[in-house]
């Protein structure tokens, strides 16, 4: 409801932490609530003039999952500190989050709901559109991550979840037979299988995980998923530039880079235009690779962005 929503109206950009849901049900239903707000963190963080703290590094602060929201804002050097909760009872979800301003010291937005399970896949569309509406910040204008079946999307938080906390290849295993089932219940869904190629690129299988990528961009090509596109060539890019072909790797990011450009997906224009230049610093093109560099640092003071900008300097600094 509008009138239940302090929006955003500052001049500046935006920052945020979404700390992971709490679990309030079963331990073993916890994979949902981190792995939907694993997305959240990634859906947010794509749209447009906003600046979200990354999950890696709110799980660097000690205890995070204790600190008052202050605290927590002021080691993230965020202006806003997103919390809730996810309970899962039978066949159904309670969720609860709230969207405290430190600045201001009072919740602008909060809200509580339930949803079927046969629900799972909105739920994260249900929290970013909430969130980013508070924020003053659209979400992105095209195709998104949703996944068209529950059980297709409940087997990719299970993978997830398994995988970020493997003890071996047993877990890894686990991984790839979850994440394959999931893609033989919903082709379209294309985060498992984004997923399932990076598991199989840390496995040093590249063959397996080009593969997997080439199959998604003719699927991504026919129903005109741009953010899929997008994801394949900078995957795809990423994998290239392992194998040192730099002139396929540099050409399939500045493919990806072109549609984040778009979608005004800042952040992944900025993580294409480091890539690139690191490709061309690593291959003797200084001057062009300073250019890509110096693209990030903009980028970087624009959104606020401190965290990121050791990576240009230290490029740059390595080709002075």
């Amino acid at each position: 409801q509008e009138n239940k929503v302090a929006v955003h109206t500052d001049d500046e950009v935006p920052s945020v932490a979404i700390i992971p849901l709490k679990n309030k049900g079963d331990d073993k239903d916890m994979f949902y609530a981190y792995g939907i707000s694993a997305d959240l963190i990634k859906d947010c963080s794509g749209a447009g003039l906003i600046r979200v703290a990354s999950l890696e590094d709110i799980e660097k602060v000690e205890n995070w999952n204790k600190l008052k929201a202050d605290e927590l804002a002021s080691t993230l050097l965020v202006r806003y500190i997103s919390q809730g909760t996810l309970w899962k009872m039978d066949d159904m979800f309670q969720l609860a989050i709230e969207l405290y301003d430190t600045q201001e010291s009072k919740v602008v937005w909060s809200d509580r709901w339930e949803e079927k399970w046969d629900n799972l896949p909105t739920i994260k569309t249900n929290l970013s559109d909430g969130l980013l509406k508070a924020l003053d910040t659209k979400q992105k204008d095209v195709n998104t991550s949703l996944a068209n079946n529950t059980e297709s999307y409940k087997l990719y938080l299970e993978a997830k979840s398994i995988y970020n906390n493997r003890k071996g290849i047993d877990d890894i295993n686990r991984v790839i037979e979850s994440l394959t089932e999931s893609i033989s219940i919903d082709n379209l869904f294309y985060e498992s299988k984004l997923f399932l190629s990076e598991v199989y690129k840390n496995l040093g299988e590249l063959e397996k995980a080009i593969e997997i990528i080439n199959k998604l961009i003719q699927v991504s090509e026919k129903s005109h998923n741009e953010i899929a596109l997008a994801r394949c060539y900078y995957e795809l890019g990423d994998i290239y530039k392992q194998q040192n072909k730099s002139e396929l790797a540099i050409k399939l990011l500045k493919q990806a880079q072109a549609i984040y450009i778009k979608i005004n997906d800042i952040m992944f224009n900025m993580y294409c235009n480091q890539a690139i230049g690191a490709i061309l610093h690593d291959i003797g093109k200084y001057t062009e690779s300073l250019k890509y560099m110096k693209e990030c640092i903009k980028t970087c003071k624009q959104l606020g962005n401190k965290e990121h900008l050791y990576y240009p300097y230290y490029i740059i600094g390595s080709i002075y």
